[in-house]
Order: C-alpha cells, then structure tokens, then sequence
C-alpha cells in the first residue's frame, strides 16, 4: 500500500492538486508571498497551533471546526466547550472514548491543528480515502471506522460502500468476492 501511496503522490503532487481553499476570515495574517491553497494550509495550521494554546475562549477552536472546516452546524455552546476539552484529555491519554468518536468528524480538525505531524483528520472523506487505498492495495478486510458524513449523496450511498476505481464499478465491502457490483454512474479513471 505504501508504493501505491509514492505512486499517487507522484502522479498527482498534492501540492498541486489540493483544494481546500480557506474562508475569508482566517484569523492570522498569512504572506502575499506563500501561494497556494496547500501551502497555505500548511502555514496557517504551523502558526495557528501556537495561539491555540491560549484560546481561552475556544474561539479559535470553533473557527477550526466550523469556518475552516466547514461543520456549521457544530454548535458554540457549553456542551460542545466541554467535548472540546474532554477530547483534548483523551488524545493526551491516547484514548477516545465513544462519545467523542461521534463527534470524531468535528474534533479531529482540532488535533491536526494542535499537532499537525502527529494527528490528521478523521472524517467521512478521509477515511473513506484510506479505506478505498486499503481496500484497493491490500488483501485486509478490516478498515477503518466511517464515520457518518453529512453529504447527502455519500450518506445515500451507505458507509460501507468501496469504490473500484479501476474496473469502475462500485463494490459494497460485504459482497467482495462474491461478484456483486453495481454499476458506478460516474468514475474518474486513476488507471
């Protein structure tokens, strides 16, 4: 799995191919001169983490999840202030509890803020990335926890849902081997 990883970053340098564009609102001054939607996402978590670290008010902590990674309906309020710090324990600990894995989707944002080489994000996109290279590039059948996303048509579709880029096809994780396809409406070919 680790060559088809070296290969994709070959083939598509994510320095080129990265989207995330970032709000208008960002709360630290970034250059003129660092250009790029990569590159600025690399400079605003290296310098954000820092002020992080004194964001009371969890301010901050909210712009993350809500503005900058686009979860407007995570809510400022007492009950989430609460999760926020209790998620902060539990990475401290090296271990989530349940109820904060349900929110695994928000708070993750958080932890690639706070240590951006140590931590990414876990959310529907994401996991659904890294399942597809695991499903795809390993003989495992053990992946990763989806969490529920809140696109429409990727929960429509159903989290155990794995697509075969290279046959085109999309492939429900349950009846691989079995020879149970369904035709995928649309695929951008990697292959």
């Amino acid at each position: 799995m680790i060559a088809a990883i070296q290969n994709l970053a070959n083939t598509l340098p994510l320095e080129q191919h990265f989207t995330w564009e970032m709000p208008e609102n960002v709360p630290i001054d970034i250059p003129q001169k660092i250009l790029g939607a990569f590159y600025r996402n690399i400079y605003l978590k290296e310098h954000l983490a820092q002020a992080l670290e004194s964001d009371n008010d969890l301010e901050l902590h909210y712009w993350i999840i809500r503005e900058w990674g686009g979860i407007k309906t995570f809510q400022i309020n007492e009950r989430n202030n609460h999760q926020i710090h209790e998620f902060r324990q539990q990475l401290n600990h090296n271990r989530l509890r349940r109820p904060t894995f349900n929110l695994i989707s928000s708070l993750s944002k958080l932890a690639a803020f706070w240590h951006p080489g140590e931590y990414s994000i876990y959310d529907s996109r994401a996991i659904f990335s890294l399942n597809w290279l695991i499903f795809r590039h390993t003989n495992e059948r053990r992946l990763f926890p989806q969490p529920i996303g809140r696109n429409a048509a990727g929960r429509s579709l159903g989290s155990d849902l794995i697509i075969d880029f290279k046959k085109g096809e999309a492939l429900n994780k349950s009846s691989r081997g079995r020879g149970k396809a369904a035709p995928l409406i649309s695929v951008a070919r990697l292959e």
